[in-house]
């Protein structure tokens, strides 16, 4: 169950601690967010290693993607314009990296047995472009070091 309870964890990070609206804080990937900025919260993935003779280290690797949606082109009302999402998206991921880098270990380390530590890498930026939606979007890959 580590999957599930680091997960929750994380969710529960982050509406505590990052300025975005907590129903737009997904532990799925939306196919469109109701609302923005918005944060997903999904599995990527667990490589193990030998750690001693009584226990194994694994690495439960969680992908944050954090979304903006954006006008491509004139004044569409309710979006913000391509600087502005990029300034959003921007200040969200300097934010979560630091309340990771503040507060995971300590948070995190009380919900969860066996975790040692978490580390935020920041990942890759890209665009969601569709006939119907345009958006920037930003992905944190944050790992969860466990003894078992």
């Amino acid at each position: 169950m580590m999957f599930k309870d680091i997960k929750a964890a994380i969710i529960s990070l982050i509406r505590a601690e990052v300025a975005v609206n907590d129903s737009w804080v997904y532990d799925y990937e939306p196919a469109r967010p109701e609302g923005y900025p918005a944060i997903s919260v999904t599995a990527k993935s667990v490589p193990a290693r030998f750690a001693d003779t009584e226990r194994n280290r694994r690495e439960y690797t969680f992908r944050i993607r954090c979304y903006q949606e954006r006008q491509t082109t004139g004044t569409q009302a309710g979006l913000v314009s391509q600087k502005e999402a990029e300034r959003i998206l921007t200040d969200l991921v300097d934010s979560m990296i630091s309340v990771f880098d503040n507060y995971a270990n300590y948070n995190l380390l009380n919900q969860v047995p066996n975790l040692v530590f978490v580390q935020p890498i920041p990942a890759d930026w890209g665009y969601v472009n569709a006939p119907d939606i345009d958006m920037r979007i930003a992905d944190i890959n944050l790992v969860a070091v466990v003894l078992q």
